[in-house]
């Protein structure tokens, strides 16, 4: 937690290994709580079958 706080995030990295998949793995079920759409709209960007996975939680 630390590291976090000194540290940059390494945002992008994470999500590249959270996504990564050989064809025949399923992408997990990705949910987003909150107003905001972000995280939704870089998965459609970038993933289209994570996007497909992906839950927005109005809060």
């Amino acid at each position: 937690l630390s590291q976090q706080l000194t540290k940059c995030v390494l945002w992008e990295q994470s999500m590249h290994k959270m996504y990564q998949r050989s064809k025949q793995n399923t992408y997990p079920n990705t949910f987003e709580c909150g107003p905001g759409r972000q995280l939704g709209y870089l998965l459609r960007l970038n993933n289209n079958k994570a996007y497909q996975q992906y839950h927005h939680v109005d809060v």
